[in-house]
């Protein structure tokens, strides 16, 4: 993972620290920080951002964005070449988004951690997270 989820444009002037603050609710900006916080091997705030993700409302990535572009014309029945093309380019767009980072959470909670009340509460959390109120099926199957 690179320090921010984009490469270029606008939005990567926008830290994942200040993502988390403009939304708060959404688990993708804190799983992100807990992945830089892993990486600088600063334990307090990996806990830190891991907490904050557990008690989030959902996890998106906002990956529907681009399908406000799409013409609905396009995506009519009528023509499934050109339907299947659409979808195929749509699949395209999506797989090229970034997922945040999942490796801080699996080595929080992983087998081999140390597991004591609080933090198999948090990683219960964490998985409910994943399981239940994430937008994306490979963070709900890692749930």
């Amino acid at each position: 993972m690179v320090d921010s989820p984009l490469t270029n444009g606008a939005c990567v002037q926008i830290t994942t620290a200040q993502w988390a603050q403009m939304e708060p609710d959404n688990a993708t900006p804190w799983l992100y920080e807990a992945a830089l916080a892993a990486r600088r091997k600063d334990g307090r705030a990996v806990d830190e951002a891991l907490l904050h993700a557990s008690k989030a409302k959902s996890l998106r990535l906002h990956d529907e964005a681009p399908l406000r572009f799409t013409d609905r014309d396009v995506l009519r029945p009528d023509n499934p070449v050109t339907t299947m093309m659409a979808i195929y380019q749509l699949v395209g767009i999506r797989a090229a988004l970034p997922a945040p980072d999942l490796l801080a959470v699996g080595q929080y909670c992983g087998l081999n951690g140390p597991m004591d009340d609080s933090r198999r509460a948090l990683c219960n959390d964490l998985a409910a997270l994943l399981a239940e109120r994430s937008s994306t099926l490979i963070s709900t199957q890692i749930g």
